[in-house]
């Protein structure tokens, strides 16, 4: 069989591009430049990668030009066998060793100039990669030993499609930093194993039916199931199928709807986005393979669609334009009339100096709302250390922002119609109303950069700017509107279109003289503050998509959430009754913060650790008053008279007894923050106290904060920095959180900061017996699937609880 070492198999998805680009230039190659010239120069490009990617150390700006040698790469290797075989000179059995083992050193050049920008401590991923890559190689050359034919394509991924990936990688670096590469290089490696598996797997699956046709030959019985050799090369090297077109079409869909729900849940937190950019794009991928593989019907009738278009290409161009100047028109230049229309030339001249005046106070106001030390201080605190009074005062910093942001919207507003006054016959006035209007625009743009900026460096603290503050008169979502808006073509559009409109104003006929530098200052800052952060231009897109996909998505967790909490594998009764919790709640002090767990509800499996429920207890009235008598801050009162003044709500539940039981716990459900009796709340199988290390005012007044949240709902978006809804161990935390001596480590899950209960028994467990113990043992029942009972304890076994599976009930 003639050696084919210089043909190559398979399609990739720029096949049908490459080609007659290849073919367009080979002509245009100097003629004393041969194919095996072009071969060698993969050396040079290799060894500039390097350089320059060493050079991107210090200056990661170096990286176009390591793009560029990988474009010039391209173009040699695919010129090199072309030109060969058009001038007749090509070497083939040289030119296949040289040309496959240069792409190698290619490869490798690549993946050091990646090793030098990343840290000692990553750099042993790329090590993976490089096996991986390589992998795809020994599978080519083996391959081809056995059939040959040199396959260069998997899965429409050839070297033109790697050498884009290569690019992108270059530019998103550029842009982004190292950051998001270290984010996606497990992801990257995540797909090569899938890639390398599925190619393995369908490579040997074509050796091994034509290993089978060369055994029992092509009439043999046994072999009439099996797909000719020739049906199997059609199919490596391209065959058409309309099941495999939709079976492309649904899995790209089926990519598209993981990365959404990546993005939605945000799973695999804080690398959501990451994740959901790579499946996205990976989406694109069968999607293509699939119109590649119905081209050739594309191209049977192309004589047909194309004379079917051509009539209405031009119609179908100018439409398209017409819709964009209209639709830039309409945002530019709005229908209503506006402000100044309505004023004598005296009047509006009063008016533009009044206001040229106001402008410059507004200005002031708002860049003192954002950047005095008091704000600065106030909006780096972290939300999770936040106290009460914190969350109020940024409350308050967020309507005063609002509110200056708003007079700068009124002001604006009223010189929008500035259009209307005509230029030619009063120029002056024309260019003062646009001065201010344009001015108030890009006062208030800058500030919502500056301010999303500050928030932005702050985890969660958009949670709480999200948040509905009915006080202020704020709807929910203010903070993710102002973002989304400020991003949003209209105002992108706005902002370009008026600073051209400066330019070409003329400022002479201006009276403000003060105000012109002021308001170019400013555009020039906003550019800026957007070139110094591109992703912004990404990333408001993500959060609009990230938060209506949410909004689709909450009300089906809800609900989900909702069902799986009455779901429960038996019918048995819980091991700790009334009876038994009678025995023991003398050894409770209003404080203690309780666990509890319940065998076989199917909520468990959502929650991570073994106990999944916190309890504040807080003692019946009773109880309560005789604990905290005399503790400072009642003012001689009972300590319950304390209760029913501030939150005369829960007080009146205290009061009202719960089954025939004093209420005597605060605690989060799915009804809500309710009060509750021990008895009904500790109707489970497990239950576990324990009691903080601090004085009776601290817990006086964390049990005050725990009844500021009385009567709030569940929060089933289980996210602790809002709020307007808590969840069960959210409620202890945010009732001792202004207390000095207690302190919860915070898990980062899906986005959101928790307390998992089990994570405050880890806790009392790693500090036991410490100087830094910040909780006392004061009982466990520990119940028994063997036994059908609970029993009491010691602090032991309670130690040990958190570690035990959450599925221990299967154990039993």
């Amino acid at each position: 069989m003639a050696f084919q070492g210089d043909k190559k198999f398979g399609k990739s998805i720029l096949y049908d591009i490459e080609i007659p680009f290849r073919d367009w230039l080979v002509p245009k190659v100097p003629r004393w430049l041969e194919g095996y010239h072009l071969t060698l120069t993969t050396i040079l490009w290799s060894i500039l990668i390097v350089v320059f990617s060493f050079l991107a150390k210090h200056n990661i700006h170096w990286l176009w030009l390591v793009s560029l040698m990988i474009f010039l790469q391209y173009i040699t290797d695919l010129l090199d066998g072309a030109v060969g075989r058009a001038r007749d000179t090509g070497l083939v059995k040289w030119g296949y060793y040289m040309d496959h083992f240069l792409d190698y050193i290619f490869l490798s050049s690549i993946l050091i100039g990646y090793a030098l920008l990343l840290p000692d401590v990553f750099k042993y991923r790329l090590f993976f990669v490089m096996a991986f890559f390589g992998a795809f190689m020994v599978n080519s050359f083996l391959s081809f030993a056995a059939t040959n034919k040199f396959k260069i394509a998997y899965m429409g991924i050839g070297p033109t499609e790697i050498r884009i990936v290569f690019i992108i990688i270059n530019t998103l670096l550029i842009c982004f930093g190292r950051t998001y590469m270290l984010k996606a290089l497990p992801f990257v490696l995540c797909a090569a194993t899938f890639g390398l598996f599925v190619t393995v797997y369908r490579t040997q699956k074509m050796l091994w039916d034509i290993d089978m046709r060369a055994k029992y030959g092509e009439g043999n019985t046994t072999a009439d199931n099996l797909p000719k050799t020739s049906e199997i090369v059609h199919d490596i090297t391209g065959g058409i199928s309309k099941r495999k077109i939709f079976r492309n079409i649904l899995l790209s869909l089926c990519i598209a709807a993981v990365a959404v729900v990546f993005l939605t849940m945000k799973i695999a937190y804080p690398h959501h986005r990451v994740i959901a950019i790579i499946l996205y794009l990976l989406s694109w991928v069968p999607f293509l393979l699939s119109f590649r593989d119905s081209r050739e019907s594309i191209k049977s009738h192309r004589r047909n669609i194309r004379n079917k278009l051509r009539p209405v290409t031009l119609h179908v161009v100018m439409a398209i334009i017409l819709i964009v100047v209209g639709r830039s028109a309409w945002v530019l230049v709005p229908p209503e009339m506006g402000y100044p229309s309505e004023l004598t030339d005296g009047e509006l001249r009063a008016s533009v100096n009044r206001d040229e005046q106001s402008f410059h106070i507004l200005g002031v106001n708002v860049h003192r709302v954002i950047t005095s030390d008091y704000s600065r201080e106030l909006l780096a605190k972290p939300v999770t250390s936040m106290s009460e009074d914190e969350r109020t005062a940024v409350r308050a910093l967020w309507r005063d922002f609002v509110e200056a942001c708003m007079e700068l919207e009124i002001l604006k507003r009223r010189y929008r119609g500035f259009y209307h006054i005509d230029y030619l016959v009063k120029p002056t006035l024309h260019a003062d109303a646009f001065f201010i209007a344009y001015g108030a625009f890009v006062t208030q743009y800058e500030a919502s950069l500056l301010m999303s900026d500050q928030i932005e460096k702050n985890k969660f603290l958009n949670n709480v700017l999200n948040e509905a503050m009915p006080e202020y008169e704020i709807p929910a979502d203010s903070y993710a509107d102002m973002v989304s808006r400020m991003m949003h073509a209209d105002e992108l559009l706005r902002l370009n279109a008026g600073f051209a409109y400066l330019k070409l104003v003329d400022k002479k006929v201006s009276d403000n003289f003060e105000l012109l530098p002021v308001v170019e200052t400013k555009v020039k800052r906003i550019y800026r503050q957007l070139g110094k952060n591109p992703k912004n231009l990404v990333d408001s897109p993500l959060d609009l998509l990230e938060r209506t996909a949410f909004m689709a998505w909450f009300p089906f967790q809800k609900e989900v959430a909702i069902q799986m909490s009455h779901l429960r594998g038996t019918d048995r009764r819980m091991f700790i009754d009334p009876y038994l919790v009678s025995q023991h709640i003398d050894k409770l002090h209003p404080g203690d913060i309780l666990l509890e767990r319940r065998n076989w509800f199917m909520t468990n499996a959502g929650i991570p650790g073994f106990w999944p429920h916190a309890v504040l207890f807080v003692g019946t009235l009773e109880r309560f008053d005789e604990y905290f008598e005399g503790v400072e801050g009642t003012g001689g009162r009972k300590p319950s008279e304390v209760v029913a003044e501030r939150y005369p709500n829960a007080y009146e539940d205290w009061l009202k007894p719960e089954r025939g039981f004093k209420r005597s716990v605060i605690e989060a459900r799915r009804e809500g923050v309710i009060l509750n009796s021990l008895e009904n709340s500790a109707d489970c199988d497990y239950l576990g106290a324990m009691r903080p290390r601090i004085s009776r005012e601290d817990k006086f007044k964390a049990i005050l904060a725990a009844m500021s949240h009385a009567g709030k709902p569940y929060d089933y978006n289980f996210d602790f920095s809002t709020d307007a809804s808590l969840v069960c161990s959210e409620l202890v935390y945010k009732s001792y959180n202004e207390v000095k001596g207690l302190s919860f480590d915070f898990e980062i899950v899906n986005g959101r900061p928790l307390l998992p209960p089990n994570h405050i028994a880890r806790k009392f467990d790693r500090e036991y017996g410490t100087p830094d113990q910040q909780l006392d043992f004061v009982l466990f029942l520990d119940g028994s699937e063997e036994n059908q009972n609970a029993v009491p304890r010691d602090v032991a076994h309670f130690r040990d609880t958190w570690r035990r599976p959450k599925w221990e009930v299967l154990l039993d």
